[in-house]
């Protein structure tokens, strides 16, 4: 049996990271490849952990709860023989909330080492997406958990790869990304019949969706201030949703799509109904 390895896809919000393991996860899916991937806003992420001022009152002690999970989740995974693709769970969000409460932007670097030496058995791997510029919409404290970030990358002795998530393309993160983990880029590409019949519009009332065909990758809008979005194509016929952990199966009927069956772990959609059928136009 082979062994599990664990690759991180780690940086700041906005940087591409969410799309980035979705992508990879396909890749690994159309290789016949083991695997499970966690997006950072999945419930049961086995490497994150929210933190709470009543039960954390340090720093230190929020790491050393998560030094402990690592471990843990290290020991597990090593009797299988997957390949373990994780969204933002070396950064996450509880180290962010301390670095804006006063925390010390070093000692956020030494428990980083610490959680990846947990990890030692799954040799793990670091793609870190950097980008110099906060994207639209970034939250005020988005430059300084930008530098902290890469001050933890910079320290780190581990298998690695610094990506310029500014400068290049989604196909071209992926790319990257790929060579670096010596995997073979294979052809996902979306079937043009299915995709015509694909398009349109899904719901009732405020919770509609509509999807539409425009460059080279078909895009779904999203109720709400959820946005627009790319969608990713399965090899079983499903799509995700590119930056966020939401599923799509298209349910036919007599040769036509009748419906979506939604499918998701992520609470920024938690109320989509699972089913939504299509709509007149």
């Amino acid at each position: 049996m082979a062994a599990a390895r664990a690759v991180l896809v780690d940086g700041p919000p906005g940087t591409g990271r969410t799309r980035l393991v979705q992508e990879l996860a396909l890749q690994c899916e159309a290789a016949g490849i083991a695997h499970e991937w966690w997006p950072s806003t999945r419930g049961g992420h086995p490497l994150m952990r929210n933190f709470d001022p009543t039960l954390y009152p340090s720093l230190e002690a929020y790491g050393s709860v998560l030094e402990v999970q690592w471990h843990n989740f290290a020991i597990r995974a090593g009797t299988t023989d997957q390949l373990f693709l994780l969204d933002g769970a070396l950064l996450q969000d509880g180290f962010r909330t301390l670095l804006a409460a006063g925390a010390d932007p070093e000692a956020v670097a030494d428990i980083a080492v610490r959680l990846l030496a947990a990890l030692e058995a799954l040799e793990p791997t670091i793609l870190y997406l950097s980008r110099r510029e906060a994207p639209a919409g970034a939250e005020g404290d988005w430059n300084a958990w930008r530098d902290c970030c890469d001050g933890v990358f910079a320290g780190l002795s581990q298998h690695r790869l610094l990506i310029n998530a500014s400068r290049a393309d989604s196909r071209q993160l992926l790319q990257d990304a790929l060579d670096f983990l010596d995997l073979r880029h294979r052809s996902l590409a979306l079937d043009a019949d299915q995709l015509g019949r694909l398009v349109g519009r899904y719901g009732s009332g405020d919770e509609q969706i509509r999807i539409d065909l425009g460059g080279h990758e078909p895009t779904i809008a999203l109720p709400g201030r959820r946005g627009e979005r790319s969608l990713l194509a399965g090899r079983d016929g499903s799509f995700l949703v590119a930056g966020s952990d939401l599923k799509i199966q298209p349910r036919e009927q007599s040769g036509a799509i009748a419906g979506l069956l939604l499918e998701t772990g992520d609470p920024h959609f938690a109320t989509l109904p699972t089913w939504l059928p299509r709509a007149e136009d």
